[in-house]
């Protein structure tokens, strides 16, 4: 801002180019935190799915979730969190080895689920995977994504 002390401005002008420029400088990223701590305190498909399961899904039940953004207590529930619900070797990886290892329920995320799901060609064997277990597993709730309710979808799945 000295530098326009060099130039023979009248004073006025130049302290209206010197606001100008720090408006300029200081209203993105002002802008841009605002939307920030907006989109924050927005409540997320995560948050409506874990308190959907905090308030549905009875204490004790066995849970399979596909996510590590969404935690419940091991003291309510008897919970694992998973990278995948299929193929994965840590998991039974289907709907009869999910019935045989006591699971009630599964927690699946678009994060993992979407591409196979959306883009078969590209992913088959995941794509078969999910839609078998989908396709056996019972939905009983789905929590999709929106303007007011960023995330992942999420979906809940009761084993029958």
């Amino acid at each position: 801002m000295s530098l326009l002390r060099r130039f023979d401005i009248p004073r006025a002008p130049r302290t209206a180019v010197i606001a100008a420029l720090t408006a300029a400088a200081l209203v993105p990223p002002a802008w841009q935190s605002i939307g920030f701590v907006r989109t924050i305190s927005r409540t997320g498909t995560v948050e409506q799915a874990h308190d959907w399961i905090l308030s549905d899904i009875p204490k004790g039940s066995s849970i399979v979730i596909e996510t590590q953004a969404l935690l419940l207590s091991p003291r309510a529930y008897k919970v694992k969190n998973v990278p995948q619900l299929v193929l994965d070797s840590r998991t039974p990886g289907d709907y009869d080895g999910y019935l045989e290892a006591g699971v009630d329920y599964l927690v699946a995320s678009s994060q993992k689920y979407g591409d196979p799901l959306s883009r078969p060609k590209d992913f088959p064997e995941l794509h078969d995977a999910y839609s078998r277990l989908f396709t056996e597993s019972q939905e009983v709730m789905r929590f999709t994504p929106s303007a007011e309710h960023p995330g992942p979808e999420i979906r809940v799945f009761r084993l029958r």
